[in-house]
């Protein structure tokens, strides 16, 4: 690598970045609102307070505002998610129903 690290610890280092800088920001401004997250709005978000917090932070002139707002925007990920019932995942949203082998199978709508 260019700093002279090793390429696991920089990759490492990358994977950290995103899910704290990018992932938990989308997904906490969405948690923000009270409702479920949507998968395909959590880069997007998160890329849109980055760049924003980044931006902030060169006009204010103080480097440390970026960390600090990045922190602050993933809090709402420790509180439980919307219904109290704590943070939900992928698989809680899509539930299968049983089928046999002439019925079509389709996603059944999730239980609240």
């Amino acid at each position: 690598m260019a700093d002279g690290s090793a390429p696991l610890l920089a990759a490492l280092r990358f994977a950290l970045f995103a899910g704290l800088a990018l992932v938990g920001p989308g997904v906490a401004l969405q948690r923000l609102l009270l409702r479920r997250w949507d998968p395909a709005l959590v880069l997007p978000l998160g890329l849109l307070f980055g760049a924003f917090t980044y931006w902030l932070s060169l006009v204010v002139g103080a480097p440390w505002v970026f960390p600090v707002l990045v922190l602050a925007a993933n809090l709402p990920l420790l509180l439980p998610g919307p219904g109290g019932k704590g943070p939900r995942g992928l698989r809680s949203e899509v539930r299968f129903r049983r089928c046999s082998f002439l019925s079509r199978c389709s996603p059944s709508p999730s239980t609240p």
